[in-house]
């Protein structure tokens, strides 16, 4: 029985130690205002892309939201190791 209790506590040490975390993609202007094309970002529980984006960013000024090469809604609920990309309005004509 001990060797469960020490497990448990080993484990929860090593998830402190090493919280969760989701890989953050830049683009475009979204880019040029990060500075850099990517950042990896600690995942608080129940973060979303919107959450997210209003840490990192300040707001998410008509943002799309990718997760995993597929665009999804700003409540999508984000899940450690997601890759989350933010992706600004096109224009073209």
């Amino acid at each position: 029985m001990n060797n469960s209790i020490s497990e448990t506590t080993d484990k929860a040490a090593a998830a402190a130690a090493h919280p969760p975390t989701v890989h953050l993609l830049f683009f475009a202007a979204v880019r040029e205002q990060m500075g850099t094309a990517a950042r990896e970002v600690a995942l608080k529980p129940g973060d979303t892309p919107l959450t997210v984006a209003e840490r990192v960013l300040g707001s998410a000024r008509s943002l799309l939201f990718a997760v995993n090469d597929d665009l999804v809604s700003a409540d999508h609920v984000l899940q450690p190791g997601d890759r989350l990309a933010f992706i600004p309005p096109m224009a073209g004509g």
